[in-house]
């Protein structure tokens, strides 16, 4: 098995979560076979992002961060509500709903917020980069993630894809219109 340390980005794909984190990896190649099954919290030779760890791994080859380094675009999304909820860890996310609150008014000029205990001790600041997968979510519906066709006439800070999606949408959006 190979795997690569991680760059972190929050909010925006252009925000990359300060300073660099060096402990945990994320494996990047497996040689795939029936013997080798998926489990959370297997032991291994290199602290690995959880989801993604193979039971009876016991070699991994981890890469320098000049051949190979995962971007994780984990705080990057059109519906944290969701990510936050759907996660396997997510005991340990505390007070979800005070984050999204604070996530949907939080700019660079704050300090960074975080719900995870890891992320809140390690990162401190954000640094704005250029976004070099093009990564969009201002111009996505937050309901059907197809294109948005339509915006919040109050706030403008919405985009929804059709009238219908705007409707659904609502519960979450009138928290921060």
């Amino acid at each position: 098995m190979t795997a690569a340390r991680m760059r972190f980005y929050f909010k925006r794909p252009t925000y990359e979560m300060l300073p660099y984190e060096n402990t945990n990896a994320a494996p990047v190649m497996y040689k795939c076979s029936s013997k080798l099954v998926f489990r959370i919290g297997v032991p291994c030779p290199v602290l690995l992002e959880t989801t993604r760890k193979l039971e009876g791994c016991e070699t991994i080859q981890l890469f320098d961060s000049a051949q190979v380094t995962m971007h994780h675009m984990s705080f990057v999304r059109a519906d944290m509500r969701s990510k936050l909820l759907n996660v396997s860890n997510r005991g340990n996310y505390a007070r979800i709903e005070r984050f999204l609150r604070d996530f949907a008014d939080w700019t660079t000029a704050q300090a960074l917020i975080q719900p995870h205990p890891h992320f809140a001790q390690h990162f401190n600041e954000v640094r704005e980069v250029d976004n070099v997968f093009r990564i969009h979510l201002d111009t996505i519906c937050r309901v059907c993630y197809r294109a948005h066709t339509q915006r919040c006439r109050r706030c403008e800070r919405a985009f929804d894809y059709s009238e219908a999606c705007q409707k659904i949408d609502w519960g979450e959006h009138c928290r921060v219109c």
